[in-house]
């Protein structure tokens, strides 16, 4: 015999992780194999199908040069550290999140994800990078300066770390 699932409407089944169990005459067993089910005389099989929704996972951090001297070293400026504290942060515009917490969402192939984050008078965004990246990238050397956005385009969602990098807005004074 042959087994099959089809998706409903508007859903993919790419966005879900599938497995199928099979039980013979009410004991776990049986052959499943490729869409086909192999059922001998006096065998009563019972096969289920579970699906369960693909999750991502996005972790956002704050760097801040809270005094604006370019160094992002002083100790109030480390990932996360008190200068980070007024910044929070937000998933595709949802709820303000505080920053260095991970959000859970539901993985959906194709989809962008976009992180904003709130603006603290006096800073301005510099630039984000995922410290898990190769390439040294840091708020000094920044893998982005715009805005973080990524499409889920894997096969089963992002699993991100990335750190945002603001810094105090200096003034120069001219004397002339």
């Amino acid at each position: 015999h042959t087994m099959s699932e089809t998706a409903g409407t508007a859903t993919s089944m790419d966005n879900y992780q599938s497995s199928i169990s099979c039980f013979i005459n009410g004991q776990p067993g049986g052959s499943f194999d490729n869409g086909i089910v192999t059922v001998s005389a006096g065998q009563n099989y019972n096969c289920f199908i579970s699906n369960v929704r693909k999750q991502s996972l996005i972790t956002v951090s704050k760097q801040v040069d809270s005094n604006g001297d370019g160094d992002w070293d002083d100790v109030s400026e480390g990932v996360n550290g008190t200068a980070s504290t007024p910044f929070t942060w937000t998933l595709n515009g949802g709820l303000p999140n505080v920053m260095g917490t991970t959000v859970t969402f539901p993985f959906i192939q194709g989809s962008t994800v976009t992180v904003g984050e709130n603006t603290v008078p006096g800073y301005r965004f510099t630039g984000w990078y995922d410290p898990n990246m190769q390439g040294g990238y840091s708020c000094f050397t920044p893998y982005s300066t715009q805005p973080f956005s990524v499409t889920e385009d894997g096969p089963n969602g992002i699993n991100r770390n990335i750190v945002l990098c603001n810094k105090l807005q200096t003034g120069t004074i001219v004397v002339i």
